[in-house]
């Protein structure tokens, strides 16, 4: 086996004292100590040569590139909106490095050596594969939210509901708030966009944020559901059949609004598990009607 060639354990553990000795000399390392101390100094070796590049780089908490590098006090580098949400979720309590688990400080500080190395590492092909690739999206990622975010604030009603969906659901790279996401959908409905009209009164109805008014979040659906949301009839339907938010419970109502949920309406917005839900309640109440109606019919007079 030639020294320059990669070699495993099993080859390392059935060297003689001498080959281990030749093999250190060959590749600079000091030839002095024990077998295994010689073993040891080998195996250091090969596992650096066989290092990725990215290992010292990955975040621990998202276990990718990071983006925006902080270091923390605990010494380790971390994806910022990563470790600041981990330090979010112990307000309260002591602070524990997500590493080593003892306690720290919650400064942290930016790293732009590092992020200008990475981006190097990433576009010379030093890092490659999915780490890089994932690296690519994110960057991609945060370009997009910064587009959307400038056509919002000029304007763009439809900008403006993506806005508040994104925040909505924590997506393509936004951060999950509810109350941002309402800010957004109302100024989306402002704007004449009634999507954005829909889930403003959605929102309303649920309280998913710090705003919750029923009355304001029928007439929002009500509005809505006029101009074709599905999304905005669902929630009119389900509201008349169960008797919720306030309003009195209207069977005929609710068939008409779900009837509307679940054809085609010219604003579709309504996942697919909502229209089955809503398809469900639409067939227990149709039936129950029926029921009624049979029940209801005058009593045949018999000939003699």
């Amino acid at each position: 086996m030639s020294v320059a060639e990669p070699f495993s354990m099993e080859d390392l553990s059935s060297m003689s004292h001498k080959a281990l000795r030749e093999h250190c000399r060959n590749l600079q390392l000091s030839a002095d100590g024990t077998k295994e101390a010689l073993r040891r100094r080998l195996k250091s070796w090969q596992q650096s040569k066989n290092k990725n590049p990215a290992d010292d780089l990955i975040c621990p908490i998202t276990l990718e590139l990071p983006v925006d590098p902080v270091t923390a006090e605990d010494g380790f580098l971390y994806e910022r909106a990563a470790i600041e949400q981990h330090c979010k979720s112990r307000a309260g309590m002591v602070l524990k490095s997500p590493m080593t688990n003892e306690r720290m400080g919650g400064r942290l500080l930016a790293a732009p050596k590092l992020r200008s190395l990475i981006e190097t590492l990433v576009e010379k092909g030093a890092i490659a594969g999915e780490f890089a690739d994932k690296y690519r999206a994110k960057k991609q990622e945060i370009k997009d939210r910064a587009e959307l975010l400038k056509k919002a604030e000029k304007g763009d009603a439809e900008a403006m509901y993506r806005a508040g969906e994104y925040y909505h659901r924590g997506a393509h790279g936004f951060p999950e708030d509810d109350n941002v996401a309402l800010a957004w959908f109302k100024k989306s409905h402002r704007a004449g966009n009634v999507k954005g009209t829909a889930l403003t009164g959605d929102y309303l109805l649920e309280g998913w944020a710090d705003d919750k008014d029923y009355k304001k979040g029928m007439y929002m659906s009500t509005v809505a559901a006029a101009r074709g949301s599905n999304l905005a009839a669902y929630n009119l339907g389900m509201a008349f059949a169960d008797g919720a938010y306030g309003m009195s419970r209207d069977v005929p109502e609710a068939i008409f609004w779900l009837e509307k949920a679940v054809g085609k309406c010219p604003v579709d917005h309504l996942d697919d598990n909502h229209k089955e839900k809503a398809q469900e309640k639409l067939d227990e109440l149709q039936r129950v009607n029926n029921k009624r109606s049979r029940s209801e019919m005058p009593a045949l007079v018999s000939r003699s």
